[in-house]
This record gives C-alpha cells, structure tokens and sequence, in this order.
C-alpha cells in the first residue's frame, strides 16, 4: 500500500485518508492477502467515528478487486475518474 493521505495539491480539500494502491505480488495473489488487508483497513476505518464512508477503486478490468470488494459489502457508486470504477461501504 501506498500514499496514506492525500496528495500535496488535494490537503486543503480531501477530508480523507487515501490508501491509493494496493498491490499483491502474483506470487501471494489467491492467498488470501489482498482480502485481508482489505478486511484490516474497513476494521481501522470503522473504529473512528469521524469515518462516514469507505470508497475503493478497481480497474474495469479487475475482475477481482471488484469481486473481493462486492463480497465485503462495497456498491458501485457509479462514479469513474482517472479510468477507475469506484464502490464505496457505510463505515458505521
């Protein structure tokens, strides 16, 4: 995982912590890694109060992300930016 704020031009704006990649090498994918990781970071989020909302993000084309993140209760919002599809969860 990379970036855990957000980007120097979006501080004075973005009221949120930004996990902006999360990679898994191929030699640990279908590991269970990336759902744990997942898992761990919705179970951070929860534990503060001030956290409405969790948003994740997925190529079109990954059909797991997609997949892992639709199992733990993400919805598509509908929205797209930067070629990404973005889900989100109720944090509370």
């Amino acid at each position: 995982m990379a970036d855990l704020a957000p980007r120097d031009d979006q501080r004075d704006f973005v009221p949120a912590l930004a996990a902006r990649y999360l990679l898994v090498d191929a030699h640990h994918q279908g590991r269970g890694v990336g759902r744990r990781v997942v898992e761990m970071l919705v179970e951070r989020l929860r534990a503060d109060p001030a956290c409405e909302l969790i948003r994740m993000s997925h190529h079109p084309d990954n059909d797991a992300s997609r997949s892992l993140f639709t199992s733990l209760g993400f919805v598509s919002t509908g929205e797209e930016e930067d070629g990404e599809l973005f889900m989100a969860l109720a944090a509370q």
